[in-house]
């Protein structure tokens, strides 16, 4: 049920929104909607607004040294999933980590051995 569609030309209000380089969240006030409506019209249009990314400084667990943790991982050669299992966290942690600290580990899930045949 829900409440009624509200009829706008959403391709033309978001082209206005993206030329003035408006956020989601921005083109959500603007408009009156929320931004999930935002988001919904954004895939039906095919136009894409600026996403603003969160202080991402803000979430990095403090229980480590990310900095050290992050270039000991490095000069071992492990991935980022690798140092996830490891310390007991997720790999979304791991990532940001990296973003803060601009420390890269691989992000690929290494290839699993081959598996070994019944009775070989």
């Amino acid at each position: 049920m829900g409440l009624p569609r509200i009829e706008r030309n959403w391709e033309s209000d978001l082209r206005a929104a993206k030329a003035e380089g408006l956020t989601v969240k921005q083109a959500a006030e603007k408009l009156g909607v929320s931004r999930g409506t935002i988001n919904k019209e954004e895939i039906a249009t095919g136009i894409y607004l600026r996403r603003v990314r969160r202080n991402i400084q803000n979430f990095c667990h403090p229980m480590f040294d990310w900095e050290e943790v992050l270039a000991e991982a490095q000069q071992k050669g492990m991935n980022a999933n690798q140092l996830a299992t490891q310390l007991g966290v997720t790999s979304p942690a791991i990532k940001r980590a990296i973003d803060r600290y601009g420390i890269e580990l691989p992000r690929k899930i290494p290839k699993r051995p081959p598996a070994k045949k019944p009775g070989a």
